[in-house]
């Protein structure tokens, strides 16, 4: 498996193309900067077929619209947040004064479901806190966590959606996984 890390908007949001032995990729959390992950997709020779939202805030579907538009990537985020998608006053995109163009989702996710994308198998575990749809991602023995742990710290819960106690006992649940994780 491969892994594009980049860093995009202006809250450097990462953003991760992932791909195996195809062209097909998958990025999750294209927060801003199309071009840039477009560009990235053209210089590995790949596709963009699925785009994985660890949740709804701007930061992080910035990119959605047009990338889905350009390449017809099949959208997932967890049930919960797919609001998020379409209303700037809950995405806090309204809050700081920048327009995500409204997206729909394609795949609609529950916690623990198993699905594939790109040609890899995933697995969403929802960890509700930082908002109320809140997941993070398995495949194999990575961990995309989006804005529910960071390096040292967690994401913040006082956005729509936020919850510190929810995003405490999700922390506890990511602590207690079987295995090792290379966490992004």
């Amino acid at each position: 498996m491969k892994i594009k890390q980049l860093t995009v908007g202006p809250l450097a949001v990462n953003c991760y193309l992932v791909w195996e032995r195809t062209e097909a990729a998958v990025a999750v959390d294209p927060g801003a900067s199309p071009e840039k992950i477009a560009e990235a997709l053209e210089q590995n020779g790949l596709t963009l077929t699925d785009i994985l939202l660890t949740h709804g805030h701007f930061d992080h579907i910035g990119a959605v619209a047009e990338l889905k538009g350009q390449y017809g990537a099949k959208v997932w985020i967890h049930a919960l947040d797919e609001e998020l998608l379409s209303d700037p006053e809950k995405n806090v995109a309204a809050e700081v004064g920048i327009t995500v163009p409204p997206v729909s989702a394609d795949h609609i996710l529950t916690d623990g479901e198993q699905f594939t994308a790109g040609g890899m198998p995933f697995q969403v575990l929802h960890t509700p806190g930082h908002t109320k749809g809140s997941c993070v991602y398995i495949c194999g023995d990575l961990l995309f966590s989006g804005d529910t742990l960071f390096a040292g710290s967690m994401g913040r819960t006082d956005f729509y959606g936020g919850d510190i106690r929810a995003l405490s006992v999700s922390l506890q649940t990511l602590a207690g996984l079987d295995g090792d994780y290379r966490v992004l």
